[in-house]
Formats: C-alpha cells, sequence, structure tokens
C-alpha cells in the first residue's frame, strides 16, 4: 500500500522503482529464467501505484505527484486520539514527518535510521530490556579507509552496509511511512514487535539509550524527550487512526 509516493522500495531502500522490485522480485522469488517485457513491469508498477491504506491517502498522493499541497489524512480523533496526536507530532515527526511521513534527512544526523533493532545493541544501551532477537547475530568484515586491517562487528542484520560496504551506514534502514501501519503488523524489518504497543516500548528504550550519549545541554529535538508509560495510550491510539 501507498507505493505511490514512498520510493524507494526494500526495507534497505535498495530498489529505486516499482520495476526494479518487481523484477527481483521475479528473479529472486520467482526464479525465472526468460526477462519480462517492459510493459509487464509496468503493469505491475501501475497496479501497485492504486494502492493506498485509506480512501484519504490516495488524493494526498495525487498532490504529491503534482506538486501540490496536499490535503489532511487524518479521519475524526476522539480526545485521546487527539492528544496521540500532539505528542506525535512532539516525539515522532523528525523522522515521520510531512505529508509522507518519511524525513529522510533527520536533523542532518542520518543515524536516525539506526533504531536499535539489529542486535547486539552498542555499549551504552546495554541494561536497557530491548527485546531479545530471536536471530544470532554474525560477524561482518568492513574495510574503513586509512586502516590496514578491517573492522569486524557483530550484527542480527548490518541492513544498508550490505548494500553500500559502508560501515557509516551499520544497522540501517529505510524509514517507512506510517500509513495505514494498524494493517501492517507484525513491525519492524524483522517483524520483531508483534503490536504497536510493542513498538511504542521500543521506541521508549530507544529513547532512554540515545539520551544516555547526548548531552543534556543540547535542546530538544536533538536530545529527544522521554516517552512516558501514560503517554502510550493516546499515541497508540492515534496511529490505529492513520
Amino acid at each position: 500500500m501507498n507505493t505511490a509516493f514512498t520510493g524507494p522500495y526494500q526495507l534497505d531502500g535498495r530498489q529505486a522503482t516499482l520495476q526494479s522490485q518487481a523484477l527481483g522480485a521475479l528473479i529472486n522469488h520467482g526464479e525465472i529464467t526468460t526477462a519480462p517485457k517492459t510493459k509487464f513491469l509496468d503493469d505491475v508498477a501501475a497496479f501497485e501505484q492504486a494502492l493506498f491504506s485509506s480512501p484519504s491517502v490516495k488524493p494526498l498522493s495525487e498532490a504529491l505527484a503534482k506538486g501540490q499541497t496536499p490535503p489532511p489524512t487524518d479521519p475524526p480523533l476522539n480526545e485521546l486520539e487527539l492528544q496521540g496526536k500532539a505528542l506525535f507530532i512532539h516525539n515522532c515527526i523528525f523522522c515521520h514527518g510531512g505529508p509522507s511521513q518519511i524525513v529522510r534527512d533527520v536533523l542532518s544526523v542520518p543515524a536516525v535510521q539506526d533504531i536499535r533493532i539489529s542486535r547486539p545493541v552498542p555499549p551504552f544501551a546495554e541494561g536497557i530490556p530491548f527485546k531479545p532477537s530471536f536471530l544470532r547475530p554474525r560477524l561482518w568484515a568492513f574495510r574503513v579507509p586509512g586502516q590496514a586491517e578491517p573492522t569486524i562487528i557483530p550484527s542480527t542484520d548490518p541492513g544498508k552496509a550490505l548494500l553500500t560496504g559502508s560501515i557509516d551506514e551499520l544497522n540501517f534502514f529505510d524509514i517507512p511511512t506510517l500509513h495505514g501501519i494498524s494493517k501492517t503488523a507484525p513491525y519492524f524489518h524483522d517483524n520483531s514487535a508483534d503490536t504497536l504497543e510493542e513498538v511504542m516500548i521500543h521506541y521508549q528504550h530507544e529513547f532512554e539509550g540515545v539520551r544516555r550519549v547526548i548531552p543534556d545541554f543540547l535542546p530538544f529535538p536533538l536530545r529527544p524527550d522521554p516517552i512516558t508509560d501514560d503517554q502510550l495510550p493516546p499515541l497508540i491510539a492515534y496511529l490505529k487512526k492513520i
């Protein structure tokens, strides 16, 4: 859903177009031996571009394509959901902002694409009760300019670093739109969160870890505010409506 305005595609952003994404799926999953016609790939892309998570998201997509101001997409919200929207705007729009809910250069700190889904977590996050991974970390070797020997780092999934070979993109993943998120469980690239409640608990832990390494003299949002337990119900209520 919503692929009309959420490129690039795949969880690590490796495919620039829906056509290349479809071709990759045909080769890797369908194991085709004859290349499909261009028209076939265009037809698949056209079909995918017509799938939206809600009727209100379609005019948003059309407006983005025309360079126009997109219309609002939220349905009517009750008091709890309005509280959640305010919290979302305060805490989340730096990564999930704008009409598409995708911000790719967040405060000029692209490292926010590592939200501690891959394991093991870095030393500064030790002791925080992140949900354990069902995968075992493997060792990955990276060539770093100026170093004679490769740097060896464990990770359950290096993400974009597998594509670029850059250790600077270790454990990075694409930032997804949240439109229709209530319909797409389980969550995260490895399906490690079964519910939106688990997603928000993960972000409680993530913000706690980031606050350990960001000096307290730096202002918000460079140093995120904590997400408290009483903020979880309204946030989750809003996420279930968008």
